[in-house]
């Protein structure tokens, strides 16, 4: 259970007992038939009792708006923090993947990359244009984007997603990624539209890209066992495509290792992107 489910259910029991207070306090039934069935003994003087409840609700009420308003700035604080150190280790990791594409760097220079994972979508039963698809399109497996805020700050188009199966509706490079199990690449991805199958809403999102390269995340960390999410690292920096042009085969594959690292480092060290 993450860090995130725990609060709400905490959240969530603390208003039913404040709700429950204010119920027993306000209601003149409540209390005598607790006395009566035994939960409360004979001696609960109930008046007195109601005047606690009547003390407790509000009180009980304010502790948990506080705690609430701390949690979330904390929370926030959280956030900023691990964005800014994403941030770092995503521009050590470009500048580390373009010197192995054979890219000379100067004065610290870091080529832009945006890295975006693609999970599972889930449906939203209460979005009805969602559950529509769903239920006109059973067998479709869609991947749906997740921008990272220190990890795709550019263009991050929230929302979009890429049918992964039937292969033979597959789209784009993460569909193609999901169905062979491997690392794709492609540094051509303005004339790659009709190839991909993309929809002219994909086509248009992915408009401006010179670059993407998807990476598999397997279940259990088996291939045998199916791609449960896919890392994409994208660019418009030509500065990287001009390099992938020019790098020799074995700087290719120098680079699928790095790409490969880093996927560890974020499932290992960082594995709540992937819930």
């Amino acid at each position: 259970m993450n860090a995130k489910t725990k609060n709400t259910i905490v959240a969530t029991l603390w208003v039913l007992t404040v709700g429950l207070c204010a119920y027993l306090q306000a209601s003149p039934y409540a209390l005598p038939e607790l006395q009566k069935s035994g939960f409360l003994g004979p001696a609960v003087d109930i008046g007195h009792f109601r005047d606690g409840l009547a003390l407790v609700a509000p009180i009980a009420a304010a502790v948990g708006f506080y705690s609430t308003a701390v949690r979330t700035a904390r929370n926030k604080v959280l956030e900023e923090q691990r964005a800014s150190l994403l941030r770092q280790t995503k521009d050590s990791f470009a500048q580390t993947l373009a010197l192995k594409l054979g890219l000379k760097l100067h004065n610290s220079q870091t080529p832009e990359l945006s890295v975006r994972i693609f999970l599972p979508e889930r449906t939203r039963w209460l979005n009805p244009r969602m559950l529509f698809t769903k239920l006109l399109h059973r067998d479709n497996i869609r991947f749906r984007i997740s921008n990272v805020k220190g990890l795709a700050d550019r263009r991050c188009n929230d929302g979009l997603s890429f049918i992964v199966s039937p292969s033979a509706r597959a789209q784009g490079l993460v569909g193609t990624c999901y169905n062979t199990k491997e690392i794709v690449l492609d540094d051509n991805l303005q004339n790659g539209g009709k190839e991909y199958n993309l929809s002219k809403q994909l086509s248009s999102a992915t408009s401006d890209l010179v670059l993407c390269i998807c990476v598999p995340v397997f279940k259990l960390g088996d291939t045998r066992d199916g791609v449960s999410a896919v890392v994409a690292f994208d660019s418009a920096d030509i500065l990287f495509k001009n390099a992938i042009l020019n790098a020799k085969p074995a700087a290719i594959e120098d680079a699928k290792t790095c790409l490969s690292l880093y996927r560890k480092f974020l499932c290992k060290d960082i594995p709540e992107l992937f819930d």
